[in-house]
C-alpha cells in the first residue's frame, strides 16, 4: 500500500443487534491531519477514537498520536484489544457449544 491509497478520513458507526429495544453500538473515526493547508498529510498526526455503547454504559478510547513512534504504539494497542476479544468470543462459542448440546437452543 502506497501513502497515496491510505484513506485520510473515516468513520463508522455499526449498531450490535437490531431490535429497536437495544441500543448499543460501535463507531470509530480517524483522520489524518493535512499540512499547510494542501493536498500533503502528515501522517505522523492522527486523530481517532473507538466508543463502544450499550443501553446503560458507553467507553471511549482515545488513538490519537502525533508522531510514528506513537502511531506504533496505538496500532499495538488496538491489535491486542482486537486478540483480547477475539479470546472472549472464542470463549463464549465453547460454551455455546457445549450448551446447544446439553439442551435446546431457541
Amino acid at each position: 500500500m502506497t501513502m497515496r491509497e491510505i484513506t485520510q478520513k473515516d468513520k463508522t458507526k455499526v449498531f450490535l443487534s437490531d431490535s429497536p429495544y437495544e441500543m448499543g453500538y460501535i463507531a470509530f473515526d480517524y483522520k489524518v491531519n493535512h499540512r499547510s493547508g494542501g493536498e500533503y498529510y502528515d501522517y505522523n498526526i492522527v486523530q481517532g477514537q473507538v466508543k463502544i455503547a450499550d443501553c446503560d454504559h458507553s467507553i471511549c478510547l482515545d488513538f490519537s498520536c502525533n508522531n510514528l513512534k506513537a502511531l506504533r504504539k496505538r496500532i499495538s494497542k488496538l491489535q491486542l484489544i482486537i486478540n483480547t476479544l477475539q479470546r472472549m468470543l472464542d470463549g463464549y462459542e465453547k460454551v455455546y457449544r457445549i450448551a446447544s448440546r446439553k439442551s435446546k437452543v431457541y
